[in-house]
Order: C-alpha cells, then structure tokens, then sequence
C-alpha cells in the first residue's frame, strides 16, 4: 500500500532587539521565513538551531513554539517558532537563500511573502518575544 505521508518542518521567525524580523529571499523570488525539515534523530530544538546556524550562521533563542501549520504544497507540518536574535554574523548559505532584510511589521507589504498569512503569524510571534523581554 502507498501512502502520502506529511513531513516535519520547522519555522523560525527571528527578531533582533529593533522588533525586527529576519526575511530571507527565496529561489522562487518570495521573502519568506528560516526554515528545514528535522532529520531523523533529532529533536525539535536542535532541528532549529542548526537549520538556523546552517542557512544564516547565527544563534538564536527560542522562545517559544507558537503554530503548527498543515502546508499541502509542501506536504508538510511546519512548526512555528518565535526567536530571538542571540548572536552571529549573517552569512546565508547561498545556494538556498538570495538575500535577507530584517523588516518591520509595518513594512511588510512591500515584501512578496511566501504565503499570505504570514502577516498574521509573524504578529503573533512577535508579540510572544516582546512579552518575554
């Protein structure tokens, strides 16, 4: 028997002390969010900060998993995460990611989002990493 399974992705969305939040350029030419799928073996936090080490070179803390999202394009569940800039200096794995601008909430129509509920959720995670400060 065949079956479609769903795989485990995780979602960063990372802040800096501006209430700023990382947006990276895709291949497909829309400004999305730091993310990978976990590799077997793995727990979630450490899926977060290697993908995050891997594709920007930078530390974050996590604050707190805030979203689960069912993306049937990607046949995938990508777990949510609100961060914190932590330390680092950006270098983008470049194969994968053509550019990156830390961006305020209010800028965010100026950007082709991946997907267009992103403005709702980078809300919500942001105001997660402010209630924490």
């Amino acid at each position: 028997m065949v079956r479609d399974l769903f795989e485990v992705r995780i979602g960063a969305y990372i802040f800096n002390d501006k209430d700023e939040m990382l947006l990276l350029l895709n291949r497909d030419k829309t400004w999305g969010i730091l993310g990978g799928h976990m590799e077997k073996g793995e727990q979630i936090e450490e899926t977060l900060r290697r993908e995050v080490k891997e594709e920007t070179n930078l530390e974050v803390e996590m604050v707190k998993m805030f979203n689960i999202s069912a993306v049937h394009e990607l046949d995938s569940f990508i777990l949510g995460f609100a961060c914190k800039y932590a330390g680092g200096e950006i270098k983008l794995q470049e194969d994968e990611i053509g550019d990156y601008k830390w961006v305020k909430l209010e800028d965010l129509t100026n950007f082709n989002l991946t997907f267009e509920h992103m403005p709702v959720l980078i809300k919500e995670a942001l105001e997660i990493v402010k209630a924490k400060n």
